[in-house]
């Protein structure tokens, strides 16, 4: 990874990017780093070349951005995107109960990864975090599948489990799999790392759900 592309890493992948300050108006300039910290990231450039943590980072299934529901023509209401957004599902099928097939995580190259997979019901308890809540979306259906998300190694395809909305032609995909825990290289401390920025980006492409428009 060249300086240019760590420096991008920093600055774009972690939790830890700045937020505009309370008050700022949202189309204040963002300021480029200080020219004094270049040595630090030809420091950091040279710690995460050709280390552990690049490997596992290259190696490892590493999702990137939060898991979307992709609708071509976007929610049928406000109520709904409502719901999505806040996790408000009920349960109109039943789960399946038998385990799913082993199935591994594709790569464009030609590279496999086979994980550990999540039943039926255990990804819709992720996906349903506010069950009690009404209006919610109607989970009409549940089949095993897979769907394409963006990795540390480009786009792959994912085992998945695909949850059919009432209302909606487009099934609600949720990965089948979870990320592998993130490198921790040891360079020095004092600042946040990368890879704690890393780290939270990764965590945050598992957990998090925005709504679509």
């Amino acid at each position: 990874m060249t300086l240019c592309g760590l420096a991008a890493v920093v600055l774009v992948a972690g939790c830890g990017a700045q937020q505009p300050e309370q008050g700022a108006p949202r189309d204040a300039p963002h300021h480029a780093p200080p020219a004094d910290s270049r040595p630090r990231m030809e420091q950091v450039a040279a710690a995460w070349e050709g280390s552990a943590a690049l490997r596992q980072w290259r190696e490892g299934f590493h999702p990137l951005g939060p898991q979307d529901w992709q609708l071509p023509g976007g929610f049928r209401s406000g109520q709904d995107k409502a719901a999505y957004a806040a996790g408000n599902f009920a349960l109109r099928t039943g789960l399946p109960d038998t385990p799913p097939p082993a199935t591994p995580v594709h790569w464009p190259d030609g590279s496999t990864l086979l994980l550990p997979l999540q039943t039926a019901a255990q990804a819709y308890d992720e996906l349903d975090r506010d069950p009690d809540r009404v209006p919610a979306l109607q989970v009409t259906g549940v089949r095993f599948g897979e769907t394409t998300v963006r990795t540390s190694r480009g786009p792959a395809r994912v085992p998945a489990w695909l949850f059919a909305v009432e209302g909606y032609d487009t099934p609600l995909a949720r990965i089948a799999v979870g990320p592998h825990e993130l490198p921790n290289p040891r360079w020095s401390r004092g600042r946040t790392s990368t890879a704690a920025r890393l780290r939270c980006s990764a965590t945050r492409a598992h957990r998090t759900r925005r709504p679509s428009a």
